[in-house]
């Protein structure tokens, strides 16, 4: 325990002379409290005038009281020790490495040489002090404004050589916060000790030692139990991921960097007491503590079975300092029913080279030039299990693992090149075609195609060019092969001030490459055996040159609040080969007219309290484009080179469409066999001309009208304009409805509509309605709510078809306390009697953990899953929430 006010002294030695050396003051020192009754006086600059300033110090009173026992004695070497033994407060200033200190204690010993050896007094920097009871020694180091402060029973200082003992103690670092680093500490950095050395003044040791910071000290939940460390203060010039060192881009000095390294041995990490990781050596950063852990999950699943595993930060376990705008992950896992997995995640960003100085002077504000960003992910797993990927049919869920499954990923982009130039790159391989479905369900459905691919492009004002290399290394899926394509773009060209030019040009030789998946035949009896989808029909293998050329010219012109902008547009497109093995061309081109009238109504004297409105203006845009179009040959003839599916989508219809006639008999067979379903018949309707395989005839008049209800809010003074209301509607009429709309006149009927209620509530309704039988028919309704606390509600219905589905979905997240909240998600569908998908999730925040503990239910892959994650505060605070389930459905926790 500590010692109190009546206990006896330990045995002082006197220490040996030692040499003088004088003292160096650190610029930038923040004084520290001052003693009671005796002012302190604050460290001078090194960059002051005159010669530089000595040691001083100053002797006071640690309780206050005016008859405190001072004894002074001259020692035969020079020197003078004061002895105080019923309080003291001990203030230096001119500390080599330090600036300042101030040490209180019950009682101290104090050596000194000196011209003044009093109660206060200045010296050649030669001061030592022995000091016990309750001491607690408090300095601010200049170079990075870190607080220190040590509290000991005993404690010997050398201010000359910045070394000290203490026993029985604890120090405590508070780093302070820097803008452009990458602290997340916001909680000392506590180390106890029954030893601890400091041997300079950046440099500490420490035996038999506990290290955490937490939000409540006297009882932290994750600490390392040490049996030997050292910590030390460093400063280190900043490198890029090449090594180069980092500089300011105005001043030209290299910038630097300041760690708190901690090097331990036997070290063990524990939670609330239970051990969680054992390694024999450690080298971290100390402002960061949580060593190589990141994150623990735990979970369980019909398609995972138990699940365990763990997140580590690779650097850390190599022992070595990461490299600027660089984070690496390793991943450890296993999965009872699939069984184990290991992977790692590698992202990297930052920029090549700094802006000229004269370019500086013209944008201050780009400071860098060549920005780049990039992210490698490698996985694999010894699978020994069937995948559960949801209702197909049978035969598409059989899998036969051959053991090891897995990835590798590579994205990098580099922008802001000089000239113009950026770059992209990217190589997604799997090991077979269910993979990432399984065990990346998010990624899957969400993020771009995991295509392999080379990009290069300069854009420079209003012209562009790129050559693209783009292979297939996953061969069940579909996709084009260009071994290279070259295109080139100019928008927006005035020509005589009368016309307007937009022109696109492309060359390349292309591969479409087809999916090695067996082509499922429509299961229905009504059609003939072997009849193969419809959106097959354009899809087949074919290894072919093209060049194209598209060119739109138009003439805009005002009456007075209208514009019109009559225009012609066309294209030329040759192929080496097209789907009979024939070399042949495609001549499509059309004219057209848009019309534009923007109208505006103010309604100042409408107010209402009750509606939140103060004023109305009603704005309306009414667009109108009319397009004629023919085409010398049809769109069936070519290849669809120019791809209008993703990777997913196109995967879905490929698997499901053969199947629709047993799962929707109503509608079924027509989804599967009716060209109001086929992607390039939809783009042809809707004027999608920018895919050169997929241009045909057409005669289409499209009207828009966009309309917005806009009012004031906010303060008297501070308001701003919001959109109250807002109603989108759009409807498209083909004169030719025979030959282009299946006999309807019109179709895509649309609108989108919005009601701000409040600022943060609000009402959102979407429909879609094609009038052909059996055709698209889409209608959305939704209420949302949120508060800043970070509660929210939701509560909406989804309707589509001909797929019958009546969805209805509900959403909550709700902060009981800022300790405890909760998410909760439930979808059910009523035309097909099935739950989509039921999560819940319960989230502590506590003292130095984020405990996460989730469930989800899902009907279709008829799977039940739970997982427990728990992420130190510190690992929470650099990600966006925890995964788990609910954000990483099918990797049951794991969330990369």
């Amino acid at each position: 325990g500590r010692s109190g006010d009546n206990a006896q002294p330990a045995p002082v030695p006197v220490p040996e002379p030692t040499p003088t050396v004088p003292a160096v003051t650190v610029p930038g020192q923040t004084p520290l409290p001052v003693a009671r009754q005796v002012p302190v006086i604050s460290p001078t600059p090194d960059n002051a005038p005159g010669p530089r300033r000595r040691l001083q110090y100053r002797i006071g009173s640690r309780t206050g009281a005016e008859n405190w026992n001072v004894e002074r004695t001259q020692l035969e070497d020079g020197r003078a020790m004061i002895t105080v033994s019923n309080g003291v407060i001990l203030n230096v200033s001119g500390v080599q490495g330090l600036g300042a200190l101030e040490v209180e204690a019950d009682r101290a010993v104090i050596w000194t040489r000196g011209d003044d050896a009093s109660r206060s007094g200045s010296g050649s920097g030669d001061l030592e002090f022995y000091m016990a009871g309750h001491v607690v020694l408090r300095t601010q180091r200049p170079q990075t404004g870190d607080r220190v402060i040590i509290d000991a029973d005993e404690l010997y200082y050398d201010t000359r050589r910045n070394v000290a003992v203490a026993l029985k103690s604890r120090l405590e670092v508070k780093p302070k916060l820097r803008a452009g680093t990458q602290i997340t500490l916001t909680e000392p950095i506590v180390l106890t000790a029954e030893k601890l050395f400091q041997t300079s003044e950046t440099t500490y040791e420490v035996v038999n030692s506990e290290v955490f910071s937490s939000r409540l000290p006297s009882d932290p939940g994750l600490k390392l139990i040490v049996a030997h460390a050292t910590m030390e203060e460093r400063r280190t010039p900043r490198t890029d991921l090449f090594g180069r060192p980092v500089v300011n881009p105005r001043t030209g000095e290299q910038l630097t960097q300041v760690e708190s390294l901690l090097s331990a041995e036997n070290v063990f990490a524990t939670a609330g007491g239970v051990p969680l990781f054992y390694t024999p050596y450690l080298y971290t950063d100390a402002r960061d503590p949580l060593g190589p852990l990141v994150s623990v999950h735990l979970g369980g699943s019909r398609i995972f079975g138990f699940q365990t595993g763990i997140g580590l930060d690779v650097y850390k376990l190599l022992g070595v300092l990461p490299y600027d705008g660089t984070r690496w992950r390793a991943y450890v896992d296993y999965m009872t029913r699939r069984g184990p997995g290991l992977g790692t995640n590698f992202f990297y960003n930052g920029s090549l080279f700094e802006a000229a100085p004269e370019e500086l002077q013209l944008f201050p504000e780009k400071v860098q030039l060549g920005q780049y960003n990039g992210v490698v992910r490698l996985y694999g797993i010894y699978d020994q299990a069937t995948d559960i990927l949801g209702s197909q049919p049978v035969d598409l869920l059989t899998f036969n693992p051959s053991g090891f499954r897995g990835r590798a990923y590579w994205q990098q982009s580099v922008w802001d090149l000089p000239g113009g130039f950026d770059v992209h790159a990217q190589f997604s391989k799997w090991s077979d075609r269910n993979f990432l479905e399984q065990y990346y369900k998010r990624e899957f459905d969400t993020t771009p195609n995991q295509a392999t691919y080379a990009l290069l492009k300069q854009q420079q004002d209003n012209w562009s060019w790129s050559v693209l290399a783009e292979g297939r290394v996953n061969p069940w899926v579909t996709t084009t092969e260009s071994l290279p394509r070259l295109d080139g773009y100019v928008q927006g060209l005035d020509l005589f001030g009368l016309f307007t030019s937009h022109s696109h040009a492309t060359i390349g030789y292309h591969r479409l490459a087809v999916s090695n998946d067996p082509r499922t035949p429509i299961q229905s009896n009504a059609v003939p055996p072997g009849t193969l989808p419809i959106q097959d029909q354009t899809t087949q293998q074919i290894s072919t040159a093209r060049a194209a050329f598209l060119q739109e010219l138009s003439y805009p012109v005002n009456f007075g609040a209208v514009t019109l902008s009559p225009y012609v547009k066309g294209a030329l497109v040759g192929y080496s080969e097209d789907l009979h093995g024939d070399s042949a061309g495609q001549a499509w081109g059309g004219v057209g007219l848009k019309a534009h009238l923007p109208l505006t109504k103010l309604y100042s004297d409408v107010q209402s309290e009750l509606f939140n409105i103060n004023g109305l203006n009603h704005k309306i845009n009414l667009e109108a484009n009319y397009f004629w179009a023919q085409a010398v040959n049809k769109h069936t003839q070519f290849g669809q080179i120019d791809r209008l599916n993703d990777f997913t989508t196109d995967q879905a219809l490929r698997e499901f469409t053969p199947y629709q006639p047993i799962y929707n008999p109503s509608n079924g067979l027509s989804m599967a066999t009716s060209r109001l379903f086929d992607p390039q018949m939809f783009a042809i309707r809707r004027l999608i001309d920018n895919r050169f395989d997929t241009l045909d005839d057409v005669n289409v008049l499209q009207l828009e009208a966009r309309q917005r209800l806009q009012t004031k809010r906010g303060f008297p003074g501070s308001q701003h304009i919001v959109d109250w209301m807002t109603l989108d509607t759009s409807v498209s009429l083909y004169p030719q409805a025979n030959r282009d709309n299946f006999g309807k006149s019109f179709a895509f009927a649309e609108y989108n509509y919005q009601w701000n209620i409040g600022d943060r509530t609000s009402f959102q309704s979407t429909g879609w309605f094609d009038p052909n039988d059996g055709g698209p028919r889409v209608l959305t309704l939704g209420m949302y709510f949120d508060r800043p606390d970070r509660t929210s509600f939701y509560l909406g219905y989804r309707q589509i078809d001909p797929l019958n589905s009546r969805a209805i979905t509900g959403s909550m997240s709700y902060v009981f306390s800022p300790k405890y909240s909760m998410r909760f998600i439930v979808s059910y569908d009523l035309g097909q009697s099935a739950s989509l998908g039921n999560s819940v999730l319960f989230t502590r925040t506590g003292k130095d953990f984020q405990v996460s503990l989730g469930f989800t239910y899902n009907t279709y892959q008829n799977n039940v899953g739970a997982i427990l994650e728990i992420v130190p505060n510190l690992a929470a605070n650099r990600t966006n929430g925890p995964g788990g389930l609910l954000n990483q459905q099918s990797m049951g926790g794991f969330g990369r």
